[in-house]
């Protein structure tokens, strides 16, 4: 059987760690790193059934199911997690303790069976590592004592809504940034956006994906449009 166990300090105390791993509107912004999940219907109260909503994938809608099994704020959350298409019920526990002025968070998903169960353990461990690591600590730093973002945070979730060929977009690095899609992952949104470069950040803060290796089309003040098959993919 296969695991996850990933232990993460943060100079933050246990309460505005608890919030930013639990809070449905800050939770898109540090799974942002991987495929952007969000909870819909979550709530830190055993029983509660919900679903992580992110990026689809050729072959994964993106949708994973979940319950509550265990919940004790502000140290421990337990749910179980089953992908939308079947196969086994797996655990995440989410524990977290006070360690000097800040918290120990350790993050561990346990029950992957077989060679599939490795796999998909390995593959998740790697996103997980990245959310923990490169996502979280931001939102934490830009949360306020009110456990909400202050004003003025340039954080934003991700989001695949309505890209298109030949959408307008605003200016971004001097111009459009664009990336050529070819062949037969044209015609997969979910392709296209997957095999996006890196994001950088335009003059207004706002994360851009698909600038690395991409194309600069245009340099005027306004929107412009590019033709197919160069599609801008921004994340709001």
């Amino acid at each position: 059987m296969s695991e996850i166990r990933i232990v993460r300090d943060y100079a933050y105390p246990v309460t505005r760690v608890w919030r930013a791993l639990t809070d449905s509107d800050l939770v898109p912004l540090w799974t942002a790193t991987g495929a952007g999940g969000r909870p819909e219907g979550f709530a830190p109260v055993p029983g509660t059934r919900f679903r992580f909503v992110a990026k689809p994938k050729p072959g994964w809608n993106g949708i994973v199911n979940c319950e509550v099994v265990e919940a004790r704020e502000p140290t421990l959350l337990r749910y179980t997690w089953t992908d939308d298409a079947g196969g086994d019920t797996t655990v995440v526990t989410y524990s977290l303790e006070p360690a000097g002025d800040g918290t120990r968070f350790t993050y561990e998903h346990t029950g992957f069976t077989g060679i599939s169960g490795l796999f998909m353990s390995r593959m998740l461990g790697r996103i997980r590592r990245k959310m923990l690591t490169d996502g979280l600590p931001p939102v934490l730093a830009d949360m306020g004592d009110d456990g909400r973002l202050r004003p003025g945070s340039t954080l934003r979730a991700r989001s695949l809504a309505g890209r298109c060929p030949g959408q307008q977009v605003g200016v971004a690095l001097g111009g459009e940034v664009w990336r050529r899609v070819t062949g037969s992952a044209f015609s997969s949104p979910a392709a296209r956006l997957e095999r996006g470069w890196a994001d950088v950040a335009d003059a207004t803060g706002r994360v851009v994906c698909g600038a690395g290796g991409g194309v600069v089309a245009g340099s005027s003040a306004g929107p412009v449009v590019a033709p197919a098959p160069y599609i801008h993919v921004p994340v709001p």
